[in-house]
């Protein structure tokens, strides 16, 4: 028999069974409302965030005078505010999905953390608290 009547009677090949961990990207956390993330990764990533925030006004503040922004100081933390507020908030709604909570418990912890003493509480619960185990209503957990 030749080998060409041989792969056109040849079964399939099987489909993969999904797998119980989901790599994702820097983009997808960043960016992305979707998912979950873990306690070490929400950590490496929220460092990450504030690194590059930093970095960001102190580059700018250092290559262009802030007079010359339009609002000066404040426009220049308004550049860099409103993109790092955008990509914090994907990473504590993405930590809540872990928990198998609603991204909308992110507002309250929006307003814990403006709270003297009480954000540094919710901090490290938010860190130390594990997450569901398994897959949940927000997808599989994540590994980076």
């Amino acid at each position: 028999m030749s080998t060409d009547a041989q792969t056109l009677g040849a079964q399939p090949p099987p489909i993969p069974q999904p797998q119980e961990i989901t790599h994702i990207s820097l983009w997808r956390v960043a960016l992305s409302y979707n998912g979950r993330l873990g306690r070490a990764a929400f950590f490496g990533f929220g460092v990450l965030l504030n690194v590059n925030a930093l970095s960001a006004v102190l580059a700018v503040a250092a290559w262009v005078n802030p007079s010359q922004i339009p609002g000066g100081e404040v426009g220049l933390l308004i550049s860099v505010g409103i993109p790092y507020l955008y990509c914090a908030m994907a990473l504590v709604v993405k930590r809540l999905h872990d928990f198998n909570k609603p991204g909308s418990f992110a507002l309250l912890y929006l307003l814990l953390m403006l709270v003297p003493v009480l954000n540094a509480v919710v901090a490290i619960a938010v860190l130390a608290i594990p997450g569901t185990n398994g897959s949940n209503q927000y997808g599989n957990p994540t590994k980076i």
